[in-house]
This record gives structure tokens, C-alpha cells and sequence, in this order.
């Protein structure tokens, strides 16, 4: 499910500039969640 929509993007896109976003949505989520995690600690 998830490789199909970046597929998409990436042939929407440039591949590095989509890989980039991709990423930084990662992050974010990451980020966001440790937050979490940490606040509930």
C-alpha cells in the first residue's frame, strides 16, 4: 500500500526531490511520535 503511493509520487516527480519529501515526512512522524512516547514516560 504504502510503495504504490511513493511509486506514484516518484513518477510524478522527480525521483530525488520526492525521495526528500518522503523522508522528511518520515521524520516528522517519527519525531512526533517519540514526543508521545516520551511524554507518556
Amino acid at each position: 500500500m504504502m510503495s504504490k503511493a511513493t511509486n506514484e509520487v516518484l513518477e510524478r516527480r522527480g525521483g530525488i526531490s520526492a525521495l526528500k519529501q518522503i523522508v522528511r515526512v518520515i521524520v516528522d512522524f517519527a519525531v512526533c511520535y517519540g514526543y508521545r512516547v516520551i511524554k507518556k514516560l
